[in-house]
C-alpha cells in the first residue's frame, strides 16, 4: 500500500537520523528533478507541436491540391517562426533557458549546460 503511495523505503528500526535525512533530501531532490524535466518538455513541446502542426496544415493543403492564398501562407509561415524563435531563445550559447509559472504561482527561470 505505502508503495503504491510514492513511498520509496522503509527506514529499519533502530534507524539513524542521518541516514533518513539523506533518504529524505534525495527522495525531495527527485521529485524536484522530476518537476524540473516536465517543465522542460512542456515548454520546448508547445513551440514544437505549433511548428509540426502548421507544416502538417501546409502539407496536406498541398496533397489535396488546395491553393493557399498568400495570407494563409504568410500566417503559417509566422506562426513557423514565432515557434522556432521561441525555442531559440531558449536555448543560447551550449545552455537552455526555460521561464514557467507553476500551478500555485511560484515562476521558475532555470538554465541548465546542454553539453
Amino acid at each position: 500500500m505505502a508503495v503504491a503511495l510514492g513511498a520509496t523505503g522503509f527506514p529499519g528500526k533502530p534507524f539513524n537520523p542521518a541516514i533518513l535525512e539523506a533518504r529524505l533530501k534525495s527522495s525531495i531532490a527527485k521529485k524536484s528533478r522530476d518537476a524540473l524535466t516536465h517543465m522542460i518538455v512542456h515548454d520546448l513541446g508547445n513551440p514544437l507541436a505549433m511548428i509540426s502542426m502548421n507544416t502538417e496544415v501546409l502539407q496536406m493543403s498541398s496533397a489535396m491540391g488546395m491553393a493557399i492564398t498568400p495570407e494563409g501562407l504568410a500566417g503559417r509561415l509566422g506562426h513557423i517562426t514565432t515557434a522556432s524563435g521561441t525555442m531559440a531563445a531558449s536555448a543560447t550559447e551550449g545552455d537552455i533557458r526555460v521561464e514557467s509559472t507553476a500551478p500555485h504561482g511560484t515562476r521558475f527561470i532555470v538554465t541548465l549546460p546542454l553539453a
